[in-house]
Formats: structure tokens, C-alpha cells, sequence
């Protein structure tokens, strides 16, 4: 099987219709990329999984530790935290320092059962591909 996608005979590039068929011959769908379809994809995006990996070992993290030990832009951040936070993923909670606002972020019992389930379901992909990419040798 070639590797590379062939120039058409009159020697044109080749048409979307000829670079999807060369691709399902080359990477055929396998049960394991097929597993990928359940993934979360609120969870799957990788900022917000650095996110849920991050506040999984610790019961709370401030905002600005997690923005700074990331490298996140703070709009960055607060809008993944928002879309987590409506998911049931995360919860939010705003005190004060004395006079400083604090932001506070954990992960619910729902994020960690989701982040949870995330890993088991990558878990099962790399075996399901793994076993296929064996048995076809």
C-alpha cells in the first residue's frame, strides 16, 4: 500500500473524493477510533482536562495558583472553569481575604466520576487498538 496520496493521471492534484477514499484505505476505522466518538468532549478539550487534572488530588485550589502554575490567561481560565462549572464538574466558590477577593475551584463528586470514567474509556480505546494492531500482524 502506498504511503503517500498519488497525483492523478492527467497529473492534476488530487479531488476531496480521492484524498477521503486514500484515507479510509490507508487508517481504517478501527473498534478502538470508534471509542473515541464516546469520549467527553467537555473533558476531552485539553485545556479543561489539565484543568479536572489538576484538581483532582487536592479537595480545593485557588484561581490564581491554578492560572499561574498552568500558564493560563485569566479569560482563558475563567471561561473553561464557567463551562465546568455548568457541567456539575467543578464548583466555584468566591470569600475574601480582608479586603482581597479569593476564587476557589474543586472538582464535584460528579467532575471526579466524570474525570474517572474519561480515563477508563481511554483505558479501553489503547487496548481495543492495541489488540487489533496485534492481531493484524
Amino acid at each position: 500500500m502506498q504511503n503517500r496520496l498519488p497525483l492523478q493521471q492527467d497529473g492534476n492534484l488530487p479531488t476531496f473524493h480521492d484524498i477521503q477514499a486514500f484515507g479510509r484505505k490507508a487508517h481504517p476505522m478501527t473498534r478502538g477510533s470508534l471509542e473515541l466518538l464516546k469520549l467527553d468532549r467537555l473533558i476531552h478539550e485539553p485545556a479543561r482536562l489539565l484543568i479536572l487534572t489538576a484538581l483532582y488530588p487536592v479537595a480545593k485550589m485557588e484561581f490564581l495558583r491554578l492560572q499561574k502554575e498552568w500558564k493560563f490567561k485569566q479569560g482563558h481560565l475563567s471561561s473553561h472553569l464557567a463551562k465546568l462549572e455548568k457541567a456539575g464538574y467543578v464548583a466555584i466558590e468566591k470569600r475574601f481575604k480582608g479586603k482581597y477577593p479569593q476564587t476557589w475551584c474543586g472538582m464535584t463528586k460528579r467532575g471526579r466520576e466524570a474525570l474517572e470514567a474519561y480515563a477508563e474509556m481511554l483505558k479501553h480505546v489503547c487496548k481495543t487498538t492495541n489488540g487489533e494492531a496485534e492481531a493484524e500482524e
